[in-house]
């Protein structure tokens, strides 16, 4: 059995792929399994996936229809064996020593989970240093949440993550397939539920690269605009522990507002028609709430105010605004 189990999605990165490889292949730690899951790639990917399990025996590959990177993750933790599992996606690329250090940790503290901070990156180089927080070993009890306010570190993604598998197959966590986006979040909800102890680390281990045009959210669309969904789930199953749901009522308003900005900025007009209603319906579904929450501005409050009474002037207004500010 391999120390830790590396899942890669890959769907059309084929100018990224061999970086990402490379950086997990020359690992310091080299108790690897590497599993490549190329998920209905067009270009490509599957041929230079299977070059790379030829030159090297830790790497497999799975090669399967198109179902989205939730799908293609699922399919990397069906197979995998290791002790923990860690996730890298296609196009980013890792530092030599990060699953070394995570392992260090994991293991020196018995946790169940270790988190490291991470570059946001473009074709240029690092743009920016990312969720840096203070070293700290986390104790929890059955049940925790991390989006609270009272615990912060990265909870948005997986790829900074080692998790033990043991968790993820006794509580059978996997990823909700019918989400691409945001699919991190929740999945990270469920594990932390069923964590014991958390360490994270200050080291910045990991390269997300943020600026490829076709990239998970590099593109406005139907998955992008209804990641709110994500977060009503977590709201939903919070409502009998106060002290979390109004702190998940703060990120769900946050969420439903920030998709409304997003759809509105993108002029599709049939993506607008598909969903813009669902979102103001939300809005207008938990305006009493929103509205009451101790932390919300004075901008919101209205924003969700002018919704409610009327959802179609606000959007008028919104295209009025952000055209005259673009001009």
């Amino acid at each position: 059995m391999n120390k830790i189990s590396v899942v890669v999605p890959v769907y059309n990165v084929e100018k990224y792929i061999d970086r990402c490889v490379k950086s997990i292949t020359n690992q310091t730690c080299q108790d690897l399994e590497i599993i490549l899951v190329d998920d209905g790639s067009t270009d490509n990917c599957p041929i230079i996936c299977d070059r790379f399990a030829a030159e090297d025996k830790r790497i497999k590959v799975i090669h399967k229809e198109n179902g989205g990177v939730s799908s293609a993750r699922n399919a990397g933790i069906t197979q995998a064996t290791g002790t923990y599992i860690a996730f890298v996606d296609g196009d980013d690329y890792i530092e030599p020593q990060m699953y070394e250090t995570l392992l260090e940790e994991i293991e020196k503290n018995n946790a169940d989970v270790a988190v490291c901070a991470y570059n946001r990156v473009n074709d240029g180089g690092i743009i920016s240093q990312d969720a840096i927080y203070p070293a700290k070993v986390i104790e929890t009890q059955y049940g925790f949440v991390p989006f609270d306010g009272k615990e912060k570190f990265e909870v948005c993604c997986v790829w900074n993550k080692l998790y033990r598998m043991s968790v993820i197959r006794d509580d059978k966590i996997f990823f909700d397939e019918q989400f691409n986006v945001g699919e991190d979040f929740l999945f990270n909800y469920y594990y932390f539920k069923y964590c014991k102890k958390i360490v994270v680390t200050d080291y910045v281990l990991y390269n997300y690269y943020v600026d490829r045009d076709n990239s998970a959210t590099g593109n406005v669309n139907a998955d992008f605009i209804n990641r709110w969904r994500v977060y009503k789930i977590i709201l939903e199953n919070e409502k009998s522990n106060r002290a979390v749901y109004e702190h998940c009522l703060e990120i769900y308003l946050n969420q439903l507002l920030t998709c409304i900005k997003q759809l509105l900025s993108s002029g599709n007009k049939s993506l607008i028609a598909e969903n813009y209603s669902s979102l103001t319906d939300e809005i207008k579904l938990y305006s009493s709430v929103f509205k009451k929450l101790p932390d919300v501005s004075g901008f919101k409050a209205a924003a969700v105010s002018f919704i409610k009474a009327c959802p179609g002037g606000f959007r008028v207004l919104y295209l009025l605004y952000s055209g005259r500010k673009a001009g």
